[in-house]
């Protein structure tokens, strides 16, 4: 399906003319005017579902910071009580290391 420009300025156009160029030298495949404004289309059509999948990942990386922050906390503590536990079995005596 085309677009139809109608009643944009001049410079608004051309600058459209000017990224689809670009695309075209930078991918090595032809764009025209038409696919650019079409791409244009695209990601405005697409933002609020790529705005939601960062606010979810987002999210899910504070989520896994936190838990890995309490695991961490665990694992500290059950290295002292190990550790505090071979004390006593080796020494006999309750000498906090």
């Amino acid at each position: 399906m085309d677009i139809r420009l109608q009643r944009v300025e001049p410079d608004v156009v051309h600058h459209l003319e000017q990224r689809a160029a670009y695309l075209t030298e930078k991918t090595g495949v032809n764009w025209t005017r038409n696919d650019y404004v079409k791409l244009l289309i695209g990601e405005d059509y697409n933002k609020p579902l790529e705005i939601y999948k960062k606010k979810k990942f987002d999210e899910i990386v504070e989520t896994l910071s936190q838990r890995m922050a309490e695991q961490e906390k665990t694992f500290q503590e059950f290295m002292r009580v190990q550790k505090q536990m071979m004390t006593l079995l080796l020494y006999g005596g309750d000498d906090d290391v």
